[in-house]
């Protein structure tokens, strides 16, 4: 896996250099917002209006508790009206998995041989407005976040970033992105997998 370079220089070359992150706040929940493709219908549809129901009403909520932890990239061109182009929420989480990490197996023996609670960022939730899609925001704003919390000094404490997508896009993660799947596919298209980006990949020279 080729080493990322510096994420302030990569990010600043990219289309979210034009945009201003916040964390969420009251007056932000109340902006407009709408990540429905066009001409979106079934599950991508349904998928959609969920995640515009997630910011609007969810958002606000479990920052409070301290649950998870929602960014938003505003276009401020027009200061009068600033425009949401982009959200995503992250928490930590944990992955099971039936190996362990070899740098990880090797600390204590077979320890960790059989199964293994890895720490993981988990993307909960990622939406582009339906007028910024097709300009390769969400693939900078994944990259942003796991360069973020991994460099320089591993920020999260967790070792992966794990997503949750549905089999007809996640050739995107995968080929794009370099994720890998936490599972090998069982066949059923109409649920969600998961996949993982593992943080060691950024600092491999």
């Amino acid at each position: 896996m080729q080493r990322m370079q510096s994420w302030e220089d990569r990010v600043a070359a990219s289309t979210l250099s034009g945009y201003k992150m916040y964390s969420v706040n009251p007056s932000l929940t109340k902006l407009p917002f709408d990540c429905r493709p066009h001409k979106a219908t079934g599950k991508r549809l349904e998928q959609a209006i969920e995640l515009n129901s997630e910011f609007r009403l969810n958002a606000l909520a479990y920052e409070s508790e301290m649950i998870s932890k929602t960014y938003v990239w505003l276009d401020e061109s027009d200061p009068v009206v600033p425009r949401i182009v982009a959200y995503a929420t992250v928490r930590n989480s944990s992955l099971q998995m039936l190996r362990a990490p070899v740098q990880m197996q090797s600390v204590n023996g077979d320890r960790y041989q059989d199964l293994f609670e890895a720490p993981v960022v988990l993307l909960e939730a990622l939406a582009v407005a339906s007028e910024n899609q097709g300009r390769d925001l969400g693939k900078w704003i994944i990259w942003f976040i796991a360069s973020w919390f991994a460099l320089p000094d591993n920020k999260s404490g967790c070792r992966f970033l794990l997503i949750s997508a549905y089999r007809d896009v996640a050739t995107y993660y995968t080929d794009k992105l370099g994720f890998l799947p936490v599972r090998p596919f069982d066949g059923d298209e109409d649920l969600p997998a998961y996949y993982y980006y593992d943080f060691k990949w950024l600092k491999l020279s």
